[in-house]
């Protein structure tokens, strides 16, 4: 299932009837945030620096 959200909607769409956030979820929208943020052609950061960013270093 492909769930399509841009940055500038709310989030509700995709977000379990209990009302949490799925971390994975929270992930996605932080990433389409920081891609409308840098712009068409910018690099991304590295993995481990998006990890560190995002809390999901394991």
């Amino acid at each position: 299932m492909r769930i399509d959200h841009r940055a500038d909607q709310p989030v509700r769409s995709g977000i379990p009837e209990h009302g949490r956030v799925p971390r994975y979820y929270a992930v996605k929208i932080e990433l389409l945030e920081l891609v409308e943020e840098l712009g068409e052609g910018a690099a991304l950061p590295a993995e481990l620096g998006l990890a560190e960013r995002f809390g999901c270093r394991g």
